[in-house]
């Protein structure tokens, strides 16, 4: 306790309060597994468009090559 805090209130017990340790516990995790949901998110998305363009490419190399096969 604070010096401040003694002095206001000498008999003052400090409680440890279990309720308000868990939901600051249960806080924590849903910010830590919000964060690697985006993470995975924007790796997902960089994936699929990366992907894309590698058959954008590809799709154009077999046009390239069917024009000069027929």
């Amino acid at each position: 306790m604070s010096l401040l805090a003694k002095q206001c209130f000498p008999n003052a017990t400090i409680v440890i309060d279990c309720f308000h340790i868990v939901k600051r516990l249960c806080e924590g995790l849903e910010s830590i597994r919000l964060k690697f949901k985006r993470i995975a998110i924007t790796e997902n998305r960089k994936a699929a468009a990366a992907f894309a363009k590698e058959e954008e490419r590809k799709a154009r190399q077999r046009a390239y090559y069917r024009k000069f096969q027929d």
